[in-house]
């Protein structure tokens, strides 16, 4: 990498730059409330929107201050937005998710289920370090600055802090092994790179086109997003977010009673399949029409003795979310966990050279490839080590009874198949096929009673280096320092871990959560935690069966796939059908029909050339004109609601 590594290093620049920290802080100050309370409300995400915004609005400022953005500078703004708000903001931030603890201990509903053990109710039994006990004056006075939430509150931030130095160490392997070495494409980092060159650069063009897209999209978003947010949910033309064909005249349930069926209605879940191989669209259609259509038909009727919870809760008539819900939780956990172990297995045997060539040069960097932000496999696997093993020990005093050496397992070697092979689907793909339940799943293998390890667990990595392995290959495509990116993301961290607090705790003060004026999680939470009281009280089950069926069945598939691949002109791909047997259909058949169109009709129409050029600029027109749409509709919207507490 002697050449390559060159050329990056004279083009390579700084994007940390005291605008760009700026535009980092007016994110977590400005439109983070807007963000936490707009999924509170409505359940939309606005993690994405908001970085359109910023992204925008830091630009035109710029132009009228003289000021000329970099790609560089875009590219840390654009980048630290959209990691760190994805992972705190919405109704599953890490704050909210405090607050939602006080509502489980407090909710009529978990009364009802017993600790196996003690025999007594869920709620009187949770231990002062995950929430104040039940009947605390914390919950009456509705705030997290009080000295029973102390101790919750310090062991989230150990948590936070050591799952950082797992995530950094996986991403920077995963991003030599994906980026450096292997090359993949990482769909959706094009993506990014266009929309950060279009900013920046403004091709005549492309600019056309992406604003030509970008004002579709929007009249598109604000019928289907603007117009139910703004009229409170009473106003909804289009069904949000798909077209249920599960029960009603036309459901699936007619022909395969127990299936699940819908299609989306976001525009970009159609486009998106501009930027993916039809083949591998094909694959995850396939995948996902096997487990949530056939699968949830035969789980139901043929296989219904391994499955009989299933059988015996569905209903003609339910909802698609329903049935989701409910076949999740009694078919699909442990097949699925299962179904990404054995891809695990075929990816690391298919790409084995790559790995061997990957840890062979980070054992011996050059000095290029140092200044560029990699450090030694040494320091990697110091930083990762001691990350684990400092959550192990963690959990390891907070539930002392539970199998040490399980937990190490977990911590250590899942997370790092589960970034491995969810990074590799992100690289190929533009989706990942990560491993769900995992946590939950050891818990019910390791026989346990008790309800400790439902509310703690070692850190379980792997989920958010496939984003960071994708920005820091946005970062190569922009000529960014690798570095900028983490000592980026420190900073956002910080703004958004300490905003995410005052707001939160505003919020709270001002109305219940859940209530009226947070209809959204009024129908999330009780759902929630009723699931999680399921899981604690020991009311789901493990199948061994299953999971060797499961197991055996997809590897022999993947290993019969593979060798017609090498053998025959049927092209293959492992990552496509692992990642549709975790998709659903929803988006598996938008993607497919969008691959179709866009590569058979467009391409064959404008050529070869201009779809290689465009079809970026196209999707990221797409993206960029829904998260307008929806970042000024919910902030309108918030503004409405926001005036119920003025005394008038």
């Amino acid at each position: 990498m002697s050449s390559s590594s060159a050329e990056t290093e004279i083009k390579s620049k700084s994007g940390l730059t005291k605008m760009s920290i700026l535009a980092i802080i007016f994110g977590g100050v400005a439109l983070l409330p807007v963000s936490i309370f707009i999924s509170l409300a409505a359940g939309v995400q606005l993690s994405g929107a908001s970085v359109y915004i910023v992204v925008l609005l830091f630009s035109e400022l710029g132009n009228l201050m003289n000021y000329k953005f970099t790609k560089q500078e875009v590219f840390i703004i654009y980048a630290m937005l959209g990691v760190a708000m994805a992972g705190l903001v919405g109704a599953y931030n890490p704050i909210v998710m405090l607050v939602f603890r006080a509502y489980f201990i407090n909710y009529p509903g978990t009364l009802a289920f017993k600790d196996p053990i003690s025999g007594k109710s869920l709620p009187l039994t949770i231990p002062a370090w995950w929430a104040p006990p039940y009947g605390s004056e914390a919950y009456h006075v509705r705030s997290l600055f009080q000295p029973q939430w102390v101790l919750p509150i310090i062991l989230f931030i150990l948590s936070t802090i050591t799952w950082i130095l797992q995530e950094v160490a996986l991403t920077l392997i995963c991003t030599y092994l994906y980026v450096e070495e292997e090359k993949l494409p990482f769909p959706f980092a094009q993506v990014d790179a266009q929309v950060i060159t279009v900013l920046t650069e403004a091709e005549p063009r492309a600019l056309n086109y992406f604003t030509m897209t970008a004002l579709v999209s929007m009249v598109y978003a604000f019928i289907l997003y603007g117009l139910p947010l703004l009229s409170g949910g009473s106003f909804s033309p289009i069904p949000i977010p798909w077209i249920d064909l599960t029960s009603g005249f036309f459901g699936i349930e007619n022909l395969l009673p127990g299936a699940f069926f819908a299609l989306a209605t976001d525009l970009l879940s159609w486009v998106t399949g501009f930027i993916i191989p039809p083949y591998i669209t094909a694959y995850m259609v396939i995948g996902s029409l096997a487990t949530w259509v056939f699968g949830n038909y035969l789980a139901r009727t043929t296989f219904a003795p391994l499955f009989p919870d299933w059988a015996a809760e569905w209903r003609r008539g339910m909802a698609a979310n329903i049935v989701l819900q409910r076949s999740s939780l009694r078919v699909w956990i442990v097949p699925q966990i299962m179904f990404t172990i054995a891809v695990s297995i075929i990816l690391f045997v298919k790409g084995y050279k790559y790995y061997i060539n990957a840890f062979k040069s980070m054992m011996k960097l050059s000095p290029m490839t140092k200044r560029e932000g990699y450090v030694s496999l040494s320091t990697i696997l110091g930083l990762y080590f001691f990350g684990s093993v400092a959550s192990i020990a963690i959990f390891h005093y907070l539930v002392p009874d539970f199998p040490l050496w399980v937990a190490a397992v977990v911590s250590i070697g899942l997370s790092f198949i589960n970034a491995i092979v969810t990074t590799r689907g992100i690289g190929e793909t533009g989706f990942g096929i990560s491993l769900p339940y995992v946590w939950l799943g050891t818990i019910l293998m390791s026989g346990y009673k008790g309800i400790s390890p439902w509310l703690a667990s070692p850190n379980i990595c792997g989920y958010s280096t496939p984003s960071w392995t994708s920005m820091l290959k946005v970062a190569k495509l922009t000529d960014t320092k690798t570095t900028d990116f983490f000592r980026a993301y420190i900073i956002a961290s910080f703004v958004f871990i300490v905003m995410s607090f005052v707001y939160v705790e505003f919020f709270w003060r001002i109305a219940p959560m859940p209530s009226q004026q947070y209809p959204y999680i009024s129908i999330n939470w009780p759902i929630s935690a009723l699931s999680s009281a399921m899981w604690m009280s020991g009311q789901i089950k493990l199948n061994f069966n299953v999971a060797i069926y499961s197991f055996v069945m997809l590897l022999i598939v993947g290993v019969i796939g593979e060798l017609l691949s090498k053998f025959t002109p049927i092209p293959f791909s492992i990552i496509g059908l692992g990642t549709g047997l975790v998709m659903l259909p929803a988006y598996s058949i938008p993607f497919l029909l969008g691959s179709i169109f866009g590569n058979y009709v467009l391409r064959k129409y404008f050529g070869d050339q201009w779809w290689s050029q465009y079809k970026f600029i196209i999707v990221a027109g797409v993206a960029v004109g829904s998260g307008v749409v929806i970042a000024i509709s919910a902030t309108i919207v918030m503004i409405m609601k926001a005036t119920w507490i003025l005394p008038w």
